[in-house]
């Protein structure tokens, strides 16, 4: 099945050479990490673990299409937006739940409705407080409404937002702790496989829906059963792992990951999942410091950081580069060497540097990233004497960068 394979390839890292595949004798895929899994729920158990279980056993409105950058319809089969906070959907007539009842827009009014009043205790809001409510028009047709213009709704109602039967969480109640007690619910959805068996903290087991739609975006199920364990400690999981108990493990140490590469007994598998690393510029000069406020100084900075390294260095080519739009469209409008002329004499301006003019052209890269890192005459000037601003820079004549090299280092910073 095309979307739970994408969702467990990218968090599962290790996986035995032997076959892991539909045609193993008892058609079943055993998986395990150190999480224990207190509740299957997608909304009350906010683990990772979940938010693949959640896919496994639940549909949402729409699907994210990983090759075309695209929603599709999952339990919707269109959408109009009627303004900037409001979407109709029209929905699929041929869908069952778990247990065998009808799927229609009272499950979908019923768990977008619970989801945004707070008071059901939701843990993570963030993912469920940006939706109004939902309106039931018709049998098959529901119109949702935001608070406000949310650019990541379908994102949301993609990646978390799966639909309950009507009145699924009725027979729970709120402790005094806040918390909701899942132990009178039983786990129903209309996704492609369904729970067979649980034991809170020690395992839950999962069978093919043999129901299930066949012409949606995540395909039909193709391994007829799906078995997670938790196993707390990484080397037991690893142990199973090469004699055959387990067919993926999860989360597993690079540098064991790595060695266990090097065996030629399992294959490792690195795959992309969104998680984005960033700093972030002090617009507004909230330190003390005012030299991000200028936006050609965040432009120069940006332009003198050496991502690839960063990406290949830090995480030895596990994570991908992504360029930024704010240089890529400076760079359009610019040559490389002009650009950098440009936002250096601004940051010589900005730290009242005096060595150069107005009018050079440029400075390495190496000497950008350090001048807006210090701030005293002493540092600035030990910096100068260590790159003596490199003559083979972006768009540097030699002769004449180098000939303002040796006159700047006698001119003084006020």
């Amino acid at each position: 099945m095309k979307s739970i394979k994408l969702a467990l390839t990218a968090g599962l890292l290790a996986t035995t050479a032997l076959p892991v595949s539909a045609g193993k004798a008892d058609d079943t895929l055993n998986w395990a990490t150190a999480k224990e899994v207190a509740v299957v729920d997608p909304y009350f158990s906010v683990t990772r673990e979940l938010v693949i279980m959640g896919h496994m056993g639940w549909d949402g409105l729409v699907l994210f299409n990983n090759e075309t950058g695209e929603f599709d319809p999952l339990l919707a089969t269109s959408w109009n937006w009627i303004s900037n906070t409001v979407v109709e959907f029209d929905l699929r007539e041929d869908v069952v739940f778990h247990d065998g009842s009808t799927f229609d827009a009272d499950d979908v009014v019923y768990t977008i409705n619970f989801l945004a009043d707070e008071a059901n205790g939701v843990p993570a809001q963030s993912v469920v407080n940006w939706m109004k409510g939902a309106t039931k028009l018709d049998q098959y047709k529901v119109r949702l409404e935001l608070v406000q213009p949310f650019p990541n709704a379908f994102a949301y109602l993609a990646n978390e937002i799966m639909i309950m039967p009507e009145g699924y969480y009725e027979s729970s109640s709120i402790g005094a702790a806040g918390t909701r007690d899942l132990s009178t619910v039983s786990p129903i959805g209309t996704g492609p496989y369904k729970v067979s068996d649980v034991r809170t903290g020690k395992f839950v087991n999962w069978a093919k829906n043999e129901t299930y739609f066949a012409d949606g975006p995540k395909g039909t199920p193709q391994i007829g059963n799906i078995n997670f364990r938790t196993i707390g400690e990484s080397n037991t999981q690893l142990a199973e792992l090469m004699t055959g108990g387990l067919d993926w493990a999860w989360d597993v140490p690079k540098e064991q990951a790595l060695r266990l590469e090097e065996s030629g007994r399992v294959q490792v598998v690195n795959e992309k999942t969104l998680r984005i690393s960033y700093l972030a510029f002090d617009v507004d000069g909230s330190s003390g410091q005012e030299f991000f406020t200028d936006q050609k100084v965040r432009a120069a900075v940006a332009h003198a950081i050496n991502r690839e390294a960063i990406a290949k260095r830090s995480r030895r080519n596990w994570s991908d580069r992504r360029p930024s739009p704010s240089i890529r469209h400076a760079i359009r409008r610019n040559s490389a060497a002009r650009m950098t002329c440009l936002i250096m004499t601004t940051i010589l301006k900005r730290l009242r540097c005096y060595w150069l003019k107005p009018d050079t052209r440029t400075v390495s890269s190496s000497t950008c990233m350090a001048i807006v890192n210090v701030s005293s005459p002493k540092q600035l000037s030990a910096i100068w004497q260590l790159s003596a601003f490199r003559r083979n820079s972006i768009g540097c004549n030699t002769a004449r960068c180098s000939k303002r090299s040796r006159k700047a280092k006698h001119r003084s910073i006020t």
